[in-house]
């Protein structure tokens, strides 16, 4: 009976000591990278490589008005991309470390290449109504056009890019024209944004074009 006692005093502890291990296995990476991105957001940048390929994309969801949360300003995807504008989709969540990096790294974007491209972020936590996600903004500082996830965007965006597009985040497409381009998971510095829109660009001219838009690319390079 003592051994008994013995042997299954042991069988429990060593449950405990697996439990206790494979917690701090589950919650140290997770507790690392919101340390990380709350206070070296530089740390959380994953170098992406993009390889850009375009998913033409042609559906009513692109019309799906859109209201932003602190003008109210009522917006389209498809107007966005209008007269020839690049649009830079984030889908993101307010309480996600990792997205507000990323949402840091579009604001510098923003100042540093002021008119470039269109910013607009969706929220896609539906517990995250507009007036969270305007105070949020107000708190941050941060720039662009900031909406509430509509279903049939979401929906026409998981049908494109697979449903890792609103479960793992933050996530990054650049529209342009009728073309999608998906940039992936994770945090993309401001000036891989901006590259990766001189390449879409690029990749959009007509044989006229390519001096107007060279100088275009590299003329703030030069001061002129």
């Amino acid at each position: 009976m003592y051994h008994l006692k013995k042997s299954m005093s042991f069988i429990i502890g060593a449950i405990v000591v697996l439990i206790s291990v494979a917690c701090i296995l589950f919650t140290f990476p997770m507790f690392h990278e919101t340390v990380l991105a709350e206070n070296n957001a530089a740390e959380m940048i994953v170098m992406h490589s993009f390889a850009i390929e375009a998913v033409s994309v042609r559906g009513e969801w692109l019309d799906t008005p859109l209201t932003d949360v602190t003008t109210r300003e009522i917006v389209t995807l498809r107007g966005l991309t209008e007269n020839d504008s690049s649009v830079v989709l984030h889908i993101f969540a307010a309480w996600c470390p990792v997205s507000n990096a990323q949402l840091a790294e579009s604001t510098t974007f923003l100042q540093t290449y002021s008119g470039k491209a269109h910013l607009i972020s969706m929220d896609i936590d539906p517990s995250e109504n507009a007036e969270m996600l305007a105070e949020h903004i107000a708190t941050k500082g941060y720039d662009g056009l900031f909406v509430t996830a509509e279903r049939p965007i979401v929906q026409g965006l998981a049908d494109l890019f697979g449903e890792e597009i609103i479960m793992s985040i933050p996530q990054t497409v650049i529209i342009s024209d009728d073309d999608f381009f998906y940039l992936g998971p994770g945090v993309v510095r401001s000036d891989s944004i901006s590259s990766t829109i001189d390449q879409i660009r690029l990749q959009h001219v007509t044989p006229l074009e390519p001096l107007e838009l060279m100088k275009d690319i590299f003329s703030p390079l030069l001061g002129r």
